[in-house]
């Protein structure tokens, strides 16, 4: 099943954001706006799931969503990203799509990114900011080690048990094909599945079992104020617009991003470093 939704800012979420950044600048936090974005925080957080293997309870999954590396800032902040992340421990290292600005490219960008490793690999999807040519990004993470998951899956296995890990293809800018990634996967073996946008959180048919979402492409807002939240969001549904959220079937979490989209500020919305332990809140796996 295929999905093609047109999801983004719309002119009132510019306006919106545009007097959201007028608000900070009158509210003297202007300065703080722009020296936030090189505050990462260390996010550590459960990822609950049922029908969880034993072997995999406990597992840390390391999400680095929404780099943003820019071509004239070099790769000085992205050596840093990275050398958080080699000190996670984390038995498996996601990047959740938007590693480039509108594709622009970024040279020695692929040497930092090689030094990322972890016991069960590093994957990566793709996000709206990595076209319009991800062939050539995606050949990139290949030499860096990193393998993309475009409407795909790898099975892992930890002490013999195994888990399927699916990414999705951008929901702006390509096909999400959800039984394409996961069509063939045994019924029995728990998924986790990635997808930039969680706005296809909502849009999975019922009949494709899921264990868990991860995303990114909010940044949580990027600037949020007193009393109104985020200034704007390019997702339908506000409830995703950063953490957890508990849905019917599944849970999804979603990364507020380490860099910035448009000005490169934030404003009481810190870039974050996702740590997830998968935890297991059912009964005995089933068969």
């Amino acid at each position: 099943m295929q999905h093609k939704i047109k999801t983004g800012l719309t002119f009132l979420d510019i306006v919106k954001a545009a007097g959201a950044v007028g608000l900070v600048t009158l509210c003297g936090g202007l300065r703080r706006a722009l020296r936030e974005p090189g505050w990462i925080e260390k996010v550590e957080v459960s990822l609950p799931m049922t029908d969880l293997p034993p072997a995999w309870r406990g597992a840390r999954i390391a999400l680095l969503a929404d780099l943003h590396v820019r071509p004239q800032e070099g790769t000085s902040r992205a050596a840093h990203i990275v050398e958080m992340t080699r000190a996670c421990d984390s038995d498996l290292i996601i990047l959740g799509g938007d590693v480039l600005v509108h594709g622009r490219w970024v040279d020695s960008l692929e040497g930092e990114l090689a030094k990322l490793s972890a016991p069960l690999g590093v994957f990566a999807v793709l996000g709206n900011q990595d076209y319009p040519r991800p062939a050539r990004l995606i050949k990139m993470l290949a030499n860096a080690g990193i393998e993309t998951l475009v409407n795909a899956h790898r099975i892992l296995f930890r002490n013999g048990q195994p888990l399927c890990l699916a990414g999705l293809a951008d929901l702006r800018w390509d096909r999400p094909d959800i039984q394409a990634a996961l069509g063939e996967v045994a019924p029995a073996v728990p998924r986790i599945l990635i997808c930039h946008n969680p706005d296809i959180a909502e849009d999975l048919p019922s009949d494709v079992r899921i264990d868990a979402m991860l995303s990114g492409h909010t940044h949580g807002g990027q600037v949020r104020l007193w009393g109104w939240g985020p200034a704007a969001l390019p997702i339908r549904d506000p409830r995703y617009a950063a953490g957890l959220v508990r849905g019917e079937r599944f849970a999804t979490y979603v990364s507020r991003g380490l860099g910035t989209a448009g000005l490169p500020l934030r404003f009481h919305c810190l870039p974050e470093l996702t740590v997830l332990t998968l935890t297991h809140t059912g009964g005995e796996p089933k068969e």
